[in-house]
């Protein structure tokens, strides 16, 4: 995939979609086992229609794991998390940043328990596959 710019010298940011390849992945201070790459890189489907229940729900597998693991921070009256994702709507504004986040594992931050492979996957393929309003 090609990355459309450099941030800082030997650093590349994302793509204008947000994804870069797994290659391109700096991993921050992170230690890479810890980081996973993510499981694919473009909706594991393509354009064809996933089977069903193939395409991960916002409402009953999305949300759930930013309820869990995010609304600490990104919750109404809180402002270390700068925004709220207390529904689809923030989530879909802020995809970008949510997916290179999510690549270079700056989230959650450090000291919070970090995602696992399932949620990690759950995410990718709802941002990957159109952040659907489902």
């Amino acid at each position: 995939m090609h990355v459309t710019d450099q941030t800082t010298e030997g650093e590349r940011a994302p793509s204008e979609d947000g994804r870069t390849d797994a290659s391109e992945r700096d991993g921050g201070d992170a230690d890479a086992s810890a980081c996973p790459p993510p499981p694919f890189e473009e909706c594991p489907w393509g354009d064809a229609a996933p089977p069903d229940g193939g395409l991960p729900s916002f409402a009953r597998d999305v949300f759930p794991i930013i309820q869990n693991r995010c609304s600490t921070c990104h919750a109404v009256g809180n402002d270390a998390g700068l925004w709220t994702f207390e529904d689809h709507h923030p989530v879909w504004d802020w995809q970008r940043l949510v997916n290179s986040d999510l690549i270079y594992c700056k989230m959650p931050p450090p000291g919070a328990p970090s995602l696992s492979w399932e949620e990690r996957a759950v995410l990718f393929t709802w941002l990957y596959c159109g952040t659907p309003d489902n």
